[in-house]
């Protein structure tokens, strides 16, 4: 179901537009944006099954507040979860995006 809203999310926007988003604003999204980030590698490893509800959540966040410090970790763990789903090119663009 996240995969889902993320790619209803995701439809009609290219790896250009999700380039030139605006600056994330808001001190709220960006220290979730933040704290996502900080307990990511320990998610996936304890908690596996949660993990592509956090990355599915960082890239929402990041569409719809802007582009911030942490976005390039939201694009790398997008991307190696599309990835892991056989998406190789999609996870390969997120990767470039990431970069």
């Amino acid at each position: 179901m996240s995969l889902l809203k993320t790619r209803f999310m995701l439809s009609g926007k290219s790896f250009d537009d999700l380039a030139q988003l605006p600056p994330m604003t808001d001190p709220g999204k960006t220290a979730t944006m933040r704290i996502a980030m900080k307990v990511n590698t320990a998610l996936a490893t304890i908690y596996p099954d949660l993990y592509p509800i956090l990355a599915n959540e960082m890239i929402r966040l990041t569409v719809q507040h802007g582009s911030g410090p942490v976005s390039s970790t939201a694009y790398l763990n997008y991307g190696m979860l599309l990835g892991s789903r056989g998406d190789m090119e999609s996870g390969y663009q997120f990767g470039l995006l990431a970069l």
